[in-house]
């Protein structure tokens, strides 16, 4: 996540904007305490969220990271079977 921690943060930031322009448009309507209690579930639901697509990131970067060293072992031994040829 390193190299995308700008990207997921924005991306994060944008979703609580939206939830919290939805929760802004209905206050008038909805008793405050509903209001009050709205915020924070709404963070902790954003939190768990947001770790489980780092966790998923992860684990594709760990993914993409292997096969390009797997490729990059294949090409050096076949230029390695090339050389001796």
């Amino acid at each position: 996540m390193p190299s995308r921690r700008a990207q997921s943060f924005s991306v994060s930031r944008m979703y609580q904007a939206a939830a919290c322009v939805i929760i802004f448009f209905f206050s008038p309507t909805i008793p405050l305490y509903i209001y009050t209690f709205g915020l924070p579930i709404l963070a902790v639901c954003s939190t768990i969220v947001f770790f489980k697509v780092v966790n998923s990131t992860n684990k594709m970067e760990r993914k993409m990271t292997t096969e390009t060293w797997l490729e990059q072992e294949r090409n050096s031994s076949e230029r390695e079977i090339k050389e001796k040829c």
